[in-house]
């Protein structure tokens, strides 16, 4: 309870709903636990149960049957030693029950937490603009003394370090993977940069690639740390700070060789704010200190971003293109994090914690998410100028093509990531994709037939996959099949045509059951729509009629000399609508 009263921001309030969802993991675990063993002593009690009636009823047989008494007192025994493990496991099973309910009331404790949270974070939302502590200039602010913040400090790191010898002894196996993952890559990064700069010498393109492979380590390093929330069953919010720590070192040597120089150092101090930021959050439960220490942060981010702005390396000619768009990000930075400080020391610490961390945290997503691409980007440069690559006709002759189309892939998938994750540090997320739900999913109807925008968004994706997934293929089989095979000429123009067209009609139909259109209802539009081409499209109909006869009957060929109405000359393609 008075550590969700403490929180003062959403971060911190994320942190205690992990560390309670983490225990309502594990009570579950200990739940399932229970009820195996409890279903076990069950079927065991039963078997018990048939055995000692079966007992029972013989010795009652052998006592009419006046059978020997040593076979008597051996069945006796036998039947009193299944009556005792059937009293043992009833105690078990009893047990178990008992745990069953301490785990249960344990549990609805948890959830009790975790309402309280939400509830919390919920009313942290609505009450931004109230004043929740006294401004910094008024006479009820009262320090902590070093003593205590000390201790508060260290408590919390011997928390957060328990927590993390806690994940690793249990998942031995899965740290050990990690480390040699981390060697694996290492090497096999160290081997390439040897092939990258062979390549850069001929390639300029690669020359981007190769000042990322210098560091092969530093690759590896940053894979290893990603990956670790979804290699490890569970991940306490202890190692995720570590993570964050952890990772600044590979992303901070991968970034700087990218930046202009006047830029490097305000790099290396958003690092460091970082570092501040984790020592803040290890005194939360000093209102004071951490509220003094974020008003430090602020201040240095203010002055990292004027640093930036004022920078001759934002001013030059060729970073022209993107100069607007980082001078408005930029601007919109320090307005929020003037903001934050202004928020901060009026007592709105919430408000301003919210925004200073916002601007912060979306700023060190914004460099990991370059620092990944840019890798991924290398990655993929070197790869197309690999051995396989050039066995690949199709890749090796559209390299160029391939490296742009997945540069922007990249690039788009790593904005939308950053978008995403920014909104909702700003506690902005759930009202976008409400508005984003109300404008695609609502309908307009027209008598029986209702349609949404993300219906039309549907039909048309539909039709361009179809139609890139159509191209892609007769790519492939233009280049890496037909050569291979000794097919007539035409034949493969026929085949491709045959494979495209095929494929934009399922893609069509496709599309329009996407739109929510039933088949009964397509049979009648493809019907009246044939209509309407039977009487207003002859010619091309009858131009398309002819395209596949001469496709497939294959009367005259590529490179045939022809001679129509008088005209002479050479067939150098055949169309389905013209040749």
């Amino acid at each position: 309870r008075n550590s969700v009263a403490a929180a003062s921001s959403r971060d911190a309030l994320g942190e205690l709903e992990q560390e309670w969802q983490e225990s309502d993991r594990i009570l579950k675990n200990w739940d399932d636990d229970l009820r195996r063993v409890a279903s076990i002593l069950e079927k065991e009690l039963e078997r018990l149960d048939s055995s000692a009636e079966v007992w029972r009823i013989t010795i009652i047989e052998a006592q009419e049957a006046d059978v020997a008494p040593e076979l008597l007192e051996l069945a006796s025994t036998t039947a009193d030693s299944i009556d005792q493990v059937r009293a043992s496991l009833r105690d078990l099973l009893s047990r178990a029950f008992a745990l069953q309910g301490q785990v249960g009331r344990t549990q609805a404790t948890v959830q009790t937490a975790l309402d309280r949270i939400v509830d919390e974070e919920a009313t942290l939302l609505n009450n931004l603009l109230r004043r929740e502590r006294p401004p910094l200039w008024s006479d009820s602010v009262y320090g902590t003394s070093v003593k205590t913040m000390v201790g508060r400090a260290g408590n919390e790191l011997s928390r957060s370090w328990r927590a993390i010898d806690h994940m690793v002894r249990g998942e031995l196996d899965r740290l050990g993977f990690q480390i040699i993952l981390f060697i694996v890559v290492g090497l096999l990064l160290r081997r390439a940069r040897l092939h990258a700069r062979d390549l850069s010498e001929s390639d300029p393109m690669i020359q981007t690639a190769m000042t990322i492979f210098e560091r092969p380590f530093s690759i590896a390093a940053l894979i290893a740390l990603v990956i670790t929330p979804r290699l490890y069953l569970s991940t306490p919010p202890a190692v995720y700070d570590a993570i964050g720590l952890l990772v600044l070192v590979p992303v901070l040597r991968l970034v700087s060789p990218l930046l202009e120089a006047p830029i490097r150092p305000a790099l290396y101090f958003l690092g460091g704010l970082y570092l501040l930021d984790w020592l803040r959050d290890l005194l939360e439960a000093a209102p004071l200190v951490s509220r003094l220490l974020f008003l430090i942060e602020m201040l240095i981010a203010i002055a990292i971003i004027i640093w930036v702005v004022r920078s001759k390396a934002l001013h030059r000619p060729d970073a022209r293109k993107m100069q607007g768009t980082l001078r408005f990000g930029l601007d919109v930075a320090l307005g929020l994090t003037g903001l934050a400080v202004l928020a901060t020391v009026a007592g709105f610490v919430r408000l301003g914690v919210l925004l200073g961390t916002g601007v912060l945290v979306s700023g060190y997503l914004a460099i990991l998410i370059f620092a990944v691409t840019r890798v991924a980007e290398a990655i993929i440069a070197l790869f197309l100028r690999g051995s396989l690559s050039e066995r690949i006709q199709v890749v090796a002759l559209r390299r160029d093509s391939i490296r742009r189309i997945s540069g922007r892939i990249i690039r788009v998938f790593g904005v939308a990531i950053w978008l995403y994750v920014t909104l909702d540090l700003f506690a902005l997320r759930d009202v976008v994709v409400s508005f984003l739900k109300t404008v695609f999913f609502t309908e307009l109807k027209a008598g029986a037939l209702s349609i949404s925008l993300s219906d039309v968004l549907a039909f048309g994706a539909t039709i361009v996959s179809a139609v890139l997934i159509a191209r892609f293929i007769v790519i492939m089989l233009e280049e890496e099949v037909y050569p291979r095979l000794n097919l007539g000429r035409g034949v493969p123009f026929a085949i491709s045509s045959v494979i495209k067209y095929t494929l934009i009609t399922l893609g069509f139909l496709l599309a329009v059951g996407a739109m929510g259109i039933g088949m009964d209802r397509i049979t009648i539009l493809l019907g009246a729509f044939g209509v309407g081409l039977g009487f207003g499209l002859q010619t091309i109909i009858n131009n398309f009629v002819s395209g596949m006869i001469l496709v497939f009957e294959r009367p005259v060929q590529v490179g045939d000399s022809v001679e129509v109405g008088g005209v002479k000359g050479r067939i150098t393609r055949i169309g389905i609508r013209s040749s």
